[in-house]
Parts: structure tokens; sequence; C-alpha cells
């Protein structure tokens, strides 16, 4: 069909997010790390510092850090989830900076992440100032959405567990329609129409109030 990829058994292939139209950026699992921002020294093994995370999508919005002190953790093999590497976030100031742009409508954000424990709020994304898009596990345990330092947009219906490997996911559309899902399936929707400026993305924290940092994976 002329809008469909069909295969003949045998011959079929792995979804890959980087075919998805509008792809912002795709930060792997069990892929390339540095040491340093300026992507010199990898990182591979376990408990190597991460100062540079490699986007996988065509788009290349690197994320990156030049403080030391804000360097998460390259966690390994059995360290890291079902024997892929992960990052580990000290839940303080650990964070990493991408260019690329998510503060605007519509989005569609998928993450996989181990917090350690709800005791504070853990940001998954965020923004460098007020007013960018930036989305948070709260300190019972559900996913929320906030226009930073401003608004809190919404909450999902349900909790997720701590230090249990879980998947945050979550819709915005032009309108201002927010969907949260649980393992795919719709765990709260309605309407806050918020604009967002546009700004840089932070990986592991929401500087703003209502945001927090990420303890976990």
């Amino acid at each position: 069909r002329s809008t469909d990829v069909w295969h003949a058994a045998g011959d079929l292939v792995a979804f890959a997010p980087d075919t998805i139209s509008g792809l912002v950026f795709w930060f792997m699992g069990n892929c390339t790390y540095w040491q340093d921002s300026g992507r010199t020294t990898p990182a591979v093994a376990d408990g190597d510092p991460v100062a540079a995370w490699d986007d996988s999508s065509v788009g290349a919005n690197h994320a990156t850090t030049a403080t030391a002190g804000y360097r998460p953790t390259l966690k390994t093999g059995a360290n890291g989830i079902n024997g892929v590497s992960v990052l580990r976030f000290d839940g303080n100031d650990d964070n990493l900076v991408t260019a690329a742009v998510t503060s605007t409508k519509p989005f569609t954000l998928f993450a996989v992440c181990k917090p350690t424990t709800f005791a504070s709020r853990a940001g998954v994304v965020g923004s460098p100032a007020a007013g960018g898009m930036s989305a948070i596990l709260t300190t019972d345990g559900k996913q929320e959405m906030l226009k930073s330092g401003t608004t809190v947009i919404s909450d999902s219906t349900t909790a997720l567990s701590a230090a249990t490997s879980c998947l945050v996911e979550m819709t915005y559309t032009s309108g201002g329609v927010y969907t949260f899902y649980k393992a795919g399936v719709a765990d709260g929707t309605g309407t806050n129409n918020q604009t967002f400026t546009s700004q840089s993305t932070v990986l592991g924290k929401d500087p703003g109030s209502y945001g927090g940092a990420m303890l976990g994976d």
C-alpha cells in the first residue's frame, strides 16, 4: 500500500523512532556517551561520568554539560535496565542540556525511567527558564505536565512505581488537550491550553518552581 510498509514473514524489521516525522530527539540507551562536553573521550565503563549524550535522531541534537558536578553517571550491564546502559542522576544538580526546542505544541514524549524514590519531585525533561514545557514525576508518583515555573497543566490519574522501570508517556495537542498514558492505555485527559516560550531542553531536571531533579535512572 502507498501509506504502509508491508513485509513477508521472515522479513520483519524493528520499529525505530527515527522513522517518525518531526522527531526532535531520541536519547537511546546503549548508544554513544562522552566524558567531556567536547565529545572527544568516550564514556564506556560502569561509573564513568557523562558530559555528553549523543542524540540518535538525524537532528544530532546532542545533550551536554560543561560543569563537572552536573554529570550523571553511566551504569552498564546488570546495573542498567534489562541489560541496557542508563544514566544515573543524583537528584540534586545532574542534568544535560540540548539546544533542541520541545516547548512547542503539539508534542509527544516517551521516556524510560527508574526513579529511586518519589521523595521529591523528579524532572524528566525541563526548561532552563520559566515558560517552557516540562514533564516531571510528582512525590506521589504521578506524571505531571508543566509550563515551567508558572503553571501545573495536569497530572496523570494513577501513580507509577518507584525503584521499578516505568514508561513516561504524554501528549499535548495544538489546542491544549493533554493525555497521559500508563502502559499504552489513557490515564487522564483534559484541556488546559497554555502558550510556551521557545527554549532549549534540560534532561533530568526542571529548574523552575514546581520542578525538581531526577533521582534515579
